[in-house]
């Protein structure tokens, strides 16, 4: 896999750029599952088969959202998401845990979701 520039630092920018770069190494799963037992099945499956796709589930019963699995199972795509060669991984996480980035507190219009009241 060849060092990309992950600069952009958003979940959806550093998928769509690792995709179209490793497409071989990203999995899409557009048929329903459920939510409680199928994702894992899945990833446990890839895992005894010594695989370590990214997993994207986009049919996810019970959910609006997509399901993200194994981002940070393989140490080169861990070091590509925080931006640095796979040599550099430890130093590098260990830099950013020690300067986390302070959360943004947005404002809503409509009533706050349960988590924030």
């Amino acid at each position: 896999m060849k060092k990309a520039n992950y600069n952009k630092q958003d979940l959806r920018h550093f998928l769509q750029q690792y995709e179209a770069e490793n497409p071989s190494r990203v999995v899409r799963i557009t048929e329903p599952v459920g939510m409680d037992y199928d994702c894992t099945a899945i990833a446990f499956e890839m895992e005894r088969r010594k695989l370590s796709p990214l997993l994207i589930f986009e049919n996810v019963q019970g959910s609006r959202f997509p399901v993200l699995m194994n981002l940070y199972s393989a140490r080169d795509r861990f070091a590509a998401a925080i931006g640095c060669a796979p040599g550099e991984l430890i130093e590098k996480w260990a830099a950013l845990d020690a300067q986390p980035i302070k959360p943004k507190l947005l404002s809503y219009s409509k009533p706050a979701p349960f988590w924030m009241s």
